[in-house]
């Protein structure tokens, strides 16, 4: 169920839905013989792919499932934010990320604010909107600092090692 679940997500990012919705089929007959961890999974991967093909009513429906089915403490708060955010549900897309913890990771806190600047932009509360995406944006910026740093160290190291080479060589 994991490598299924895995390829519906995978299906969904290239935007290739015929196949993303042909392995959900698979899945759902899966679903009473599966863990509850994997369980989550499948429902956060569904509800993505619902996010950018479903309708309304379909996102509102899986949400209700998801949230019943799955415990408060596995289930994935940011994709049901998001998700409310697509239905135009901006208090109900706020109201969730509370229950979402903070800190973990660092690209889900990034989506976090993502999340709070756009709901907060849409309910015209532009104070609240522009400092969630000053928090969005310096996580954003840390994130790309550390890449580029690590980037460099690596270029750095290859560049010691190949002048070790050359002073071997002579």
């Amino acid at each position: 169920a994991n490598c299924l679940i895995r390829i519906i997500n995978g299906y969904t990012l290239k935007e290739n839905q015929d196949n993303a919705l042909h392995y959900i089929e698979k899945c759902k007959h899966l679903l009473s013989s599966i863990s509850q961890n994997r369980l989550a999974d499948f429902y956060s991967a569904y509800l993505t792919y619902l996010i950018k093909y479903g309708s309304v009513q379909e996102i509102i429906n899986i949400i209700a499932e998801y949230t019943h089915t799955i415990s408060e403490f596995r289930t994935d708060w940011l994709t049901i934010s998001n998700a409310y955010l697509r239905i135009q549900k901006y208090d109900e897309a706020l109201s969730v990320l509370s229950r979402h913890t903070r800190g973990v990771d660092v690209n889900k806190d990034r989506k976090y604010y993502a999340i709070i600047s756009e709901a907060y932009q849409n309910l015209g509360e532009y104070k609240k909107s522009l400092k969630a995406y000053e928090e969005y944006t310096i996580l954003s910026d840390s994130i790309d600092y550390a890449v580029y740093t690590q980037d460099t160290k690596f270029v750095k190291e290859r560049h010691l090692l190949e002048l070790e080479t050359i002073k071997e060589r002579e």
